[in-house]
């Protein structure tokens, strides 16, 4: 009886130490700690079930992109029936947006909706939803590109950042969908604006530090 109890007690143990070693690396990206590559990843998010409804009219995929060079920030927007929003702009910070719009003629457009179901059922099929909030370098720098993609579907919202060298090629997939549709239009691109394009963006700038200002007196 004595060796069977010693023999289940070793059992037990390693048993147990083989759990605290799969929790750890499972749980271990879930946990908000500075040099962590992947953080806020859905817990399960290998046997979480993909949806297989329908695309909607309302349902969209969102890129923006920052990297400090002209015709960024950006901001796209795609819905399920081909219709196409975009500007010169992202709100990185919550309740702060930077960039420049673009004049409202050139703000939409219009694609396939064939084209735009598929990139939406590309995120959706792909499994976009199990994918972690934000992905980061070991050792962050703050001169890296900053990629966000943001998939409604069916009133969801999931969104991924990514500011890592090697983000997972599901979201690169579908970043370079974007490339396939029509460029900036060349003053917002531009290394030498216009005087007139230089003062837009000067008032848009101070509007949105107005706004920041106000937001934070109420605080």
């Amino acid at each position: 009886m004595n060796v069977r109890a010693g023999f289940l007690r070793k059992v037990s143990i390693w048993f147990l130490s083989g759990l605290l070693v799969l929790a750890y690396f499972y749980f271990s990206p879930h946990i908000n700690l500075p040099n962590r590559p992947r953080l806020n990843c859905p817990l399960l998010a290998l046997i979480k079930p993909l949806s297989k409804a329908p695309v909607q009219a309302t349902d969209s995929l969102e890129f923006a992109t920052f990297d400090g060079m002209p015709g960024t920030p950006y901001t796209v927007r795609i819905y399920g029936d081909g219709r196409v929003e975009r500007d010169a702009v992202a709100t990185l910070i919550p309740g702060f947006t930077s960039g420049c719009p673009l004049h409202d003629v050139d703000k939409h457009l219009k694609i396939p909706p064939d084209q735009a179901i598929a990139l939406i059922s590309k995120a959706r099929d792909g499994g976009f939803c199990r994918l972690c909030e934000f992905y980061q370098p070991t050792h962050p720098t703050s001169d890296g590109n900053l990629d966000q993609l943001t998939l409604t579907f069916h009133g969801k919202t999931n969104r991924v950042t990514n500011i890592s060298n090697h983000p997972p090629p599901l979201f690169v997939e579908l970043v370079n969908s974007f490339a396939a549709l029509p460029p900036l239009p060349d003053y917002a691109t531009t290394h030498h604006p216009t005087r007139e394009r230089e003062l837009e963006c000067l008032h848009f700038m101070n509007s949105q530090l107005d706004r920041l200002k106000n937001r934070t007196s109420k605080h």
